[in-house]
């Protein structure tokens, strides 16, 4: 005789199996006084029905929900295990795995897609995408400096790669996994939480306040996880609108602090597309300038430092204020010498011509000769 874990049941929420019996197409009769609802459904000339208890703090809610789910088990050809992994909150399977747990499901809204199927094609642009959206806020959290284009750290990648370890109905679920935790952990990993975590986390946060709709925190959080994040945040978003979809995530976590679900439509990845092609120009990308130094200390009128450099090789300028903290890092800036400089660059539009006009700002610099042992430490996402 076949026995049953009961804890497990007594975890499973409500809400979690209405949504998976609306997406199999169940419908609800009747609900009695916020203790059970009815639910039914027919299927080849049978109709089929559920008690599903709604009390989780109920004394017999594990045994109702158990009850429950083995009847859906048996109409729709589920095994006991598949449907917990679907309705247990994640965190409970990513302690058990010891890895972070993520379900990607996507909404497609195309007439031509069957349920419980997605374009393969569209599937892996947006899985490449999403991969690389994750890179993108890895790198931002180690601190690092971030262009567009430059490689990131096999450091970082390693730690934020997903895999697919399996797909379930309703509507369309990937269910993603992140690398197995180590053995052992540094001091920082148990303060702040893994990179692999935070990573997962900002990414649970991003989606959240996107679908809030508070763009101004929407655009703080974008500037904090850097210029990376807003293109590849867009691409993602791009790709699942392309294929007419909205998602939602189930984040678990081995870290109790971390997890959630968030969601976002078709509609609103529509506006924030828009909204995030508007805010692309405006944030920042780091350049490295090999230049020589042709001006320096001259204050504008606002009272901030200012510089001039000349890159080697074609000659360009940039020009532009000096941050404090290159004033402070102790080293000597000389007219004349060579230097290596990282330079933050924005765009801003003219509102009496309308013309894009390039910003620039001096924030970290050394002498040329003593750049080769530094660079891989300051930005080693950037091309040489």
């Amino acid at each position: 005789m076949k026995t049953y874990d009961l804890s497990k049941y007594r975890f499973i929420e409500p809400d979690a199996v209405t949504h998976f019996l609306l997406g199999q197409g169940w419908e609800e009769f009747n609900k009695k006084d916020g203790i059970v609802s009815i639910w039914g459904i027919e299927k080849a000339g049978d109709i089929f029905k559920i008690l599903l208890p709604l009390n989780p703090e109920s004394p017999d809610y594990p045994n109702r929900m158990l009850e429950a789910v083995k009847i859906i088990g048996l109409v729709e050809s589920r095994e006991e295990s598949d449907l917990l992994k679907s309705f247990l909150n994640n965190s409970i399977f990513a302690r058990e795995s010891n890895r972070e747990l993520m379900d990607l499901r996507l909404l497609p809204e195309l007439e031509s897609v069957e349920k419980n199927e997605f374009p393969a094609k569209m599937l892996g642009y947006i899985l490449s995408s999403l991969q690389n959206l994750i890179d993108a806020i890895g790198q931002a959290e180690e601190g690092y400096r971030s262009s567009i284009t430059g490689v990131i750290s096999k450091t970082i990648t390693d730690r934020t790669r997903l895999s697919v370890i399996g797909t379930a109905p309703g509507s369309f679920i990937v269910k993603l996994a992140g690398p197995t935790a180590p053995t052992q952990t540094n001091l920082f990993d148990e303060v702040d939480g893994s990179l692999e975590q935070r990573a997962l986390n900002s990414f649970l946060t991003l989606i959240r306040v996107s679908h809030e709709g508070k763009m101004d925190d929407l655009r703080e959080l974008l500037i904090k996880l850097e210029r990376r994040t807003v293109v590849t945040y867009k691409k993602f978003l791009s790709n699942v609108s392309s294929a007419n979809s909205g998602f939602d995530i189930k984040l678990g976590s081995t870290n109790p602090n971390i997890g959630g679900e968030a969601r976002l439509n078709s509609s609103e990845i529509l506006g924030l597309i828009d909204f995030l092609s508007r805010i692309e120009s405006q944030t920042p990308e780091i350049i490295k300038v090999d230049g020589t130094l042709k001006l320096v200390g001259e204050k504008d009128s606002k009272n901030n430092f200012t510089f001039k450099m000349e890159r080697l090789g074609d000659g360009k300028i940039f020009h532009g204020k000096i941050a404090s903290s290159v004033i402070e890092n102790g080293v000597e800036l000389t007219l004349n010498r060579k230097y290596s400089a990282f330079i933050e660059e924005t765009e801003s539009i003219n509102v009496i011509t309308n013309e894009s006009v390039k910003n620039w700002k001096l924030v970290d610099i050394h002498y040329l000769e003593e750049t080769s042992r530094s660079e891989d430490n300051i930005l080693s996402d950037i091309p040489h």
